[in-house]
């Protein structure tokens, strides 16, 4: 059986922004995700208004309503406009949370939720839909159609980091130390005289516990062979990433029967999003024109 993937094209733009939609309480709800450096830009809009933005370079982000960067002025009227609201209809607002790449690929999750609380501690929410044709859409259209080869490539990268893993610690054992240690110089240190200080002896209570009568249990003696502790130790955390990988397929049939019912109003919307506003990366080449048609790339396993 073939299991095609979504393939690389050459056209697509560096510099294009992530967006993803969500129609919620006849509210829309845009996040856009872009380079900034060596940092994430993520900005959120409800209604075609900012509601946050946030830079960060780790690989899980959350946004709270009226949350903007202090050292960005572009940012201030959103803010000020943010702050004279009364506290109850910021939190009204909801939260997003974000999945990001560790190093390179397309966003891995990006979630609404009403209570801002659940999107700290990760619970619940409704996820957004990532635009038609961008390469986070083909990497979940992906893992929809080959839930059981993405948890499988999932523990396979993480078998793959532990045996890496391994590898870098006897070679740096074996090999590297060795040969260091040949290079340091062997220093004669003087000898320090300390003093000898007389310290008081303090006389702790002697409180006698009285002794629990504990069963005398002979268990038999277990002499398991050395391949079952290599297993238990390096094959659960396999396992551990199998799992996931399948339950992140679950969610996203759940959260795409939980989008059916409001994804024919976001559709319509989308074509009406504003452009990201706001500071750019100073390094990127402004003769650069983004398309808006960006092609499906690289489907990621994290």
């Amino acid at each position: 059986m073939t299991t095609e993937e979504p393939e690389e094209t050459g056209d697509e733009r560096v510099d294009q922004p992530e967006r993803w939609f969500l129609s919620e309480g006849g509210h829309d709800h845009v996040v856009e995700v872009s380079d900034a450096g060596i940092r994430k830009r993520v900005v959120w809009r409800r209604g075609g208004k900012t509601v946050a933005v946030a830079l960060t370079a780790d690989d899980k982000a959350h946004l709270s309503a009226g949350s903007f960067p202090d050292d960005v002025p572009e940012w201030d009227a959103d803010r000020e406009r943010l702050a004279a609201l009364p506290e109850e209809e910021r939190e009204a607002l909801g939260a997003v949370s974000l999945r990001l790449p560790a190093l390179v690929g397309p966003t891995r999750r990006v979630t609404w939720h009403s209570e801002p609380a659940n999107a700290a501690l990760g619970v619940g929410g409704i996820d957004l839909a990532p635009e038609e044709g961008s390469r986070a859409a083909a990497r979940q259209d992906w893992i929809r159609r080959h839930p059981h080869l993405h948890a499988l490539r999932a523990g396979l990268t993480k078998g793959g980091g532990i045996v890496a893993s391994l590898l870098a610690i006897l070679v740096l054992t074996r090999w590297v130390l060795p040969w260091l240690s040949r290079l340091v110089p062997d220093w004669d240190l003087p000898s320090i005289r300390w003093p000898d200080w007389n310290l008081p002896s303090i006389p702790w209570p002697d409180i006698s516990l009285p002794s629990i009568p504990w069963p005398d249990w002979d268990l038999p003696d277990l002499s398991l062979p050395p391949w079952v502790a290599l297993l238990v130790k390096y094959g659960v955390p396999v396992l551990f990433a199998v799992l996931l990988a399948v339950n992140e397929a679950r969610r996203h049939r759940k959260q795409e029967e939980q989008r059916r019912a409001t994804r024919p109003a976001t559709d319509a919307r989308r074509a009406s999003v504003p452009e990201a506003d706001g500071p750019r990366d100073t390094d990127r080449d402004e003769s650069r024109t983004p398309t808006h048609d960006p092609s499906p790339g690289s489907t990621g396993t994290d």
